[in-house]
């Protein structure tokens, strides 16, 4: 790709998570179209993401347990 920069690691992770502009995401796909082995990490980086969504996400809505509210509390700072 000339002219354009290099694809990171971190913008991979990025792409997965839906969070790069547009431009970007065309470049990082056009790039993963021509390099066949960065592609098949980027599928099993997106069925990682997609095992723990499934595994863990229903722990977002619930409140943290007791002992680690405790921990956060005293760990804050005093004012």
């Amino acid at each position: 790709m000339p002219g354009r920069r290099m694809i990171e690691e971190e913008e991979l992770h990025a792409y997965i998570d839906g969070v790069v502009d547009r431009e970007r995401r065309l470049d990082i796909a056009l790039y993963l179209a021509r390099h066949p082995a960065d592609a098949a990490r980027v599928e099993a980086y997106r069925a990682q993401r997609e095992g723990f969504s499934a595994l863990f996400d229903h722990l977002l809505d619930q409140p943290p347990p007791d002992r680690l509210r405790e921990v956060m509390r005293r760990a804050a700072p005093r004012r």
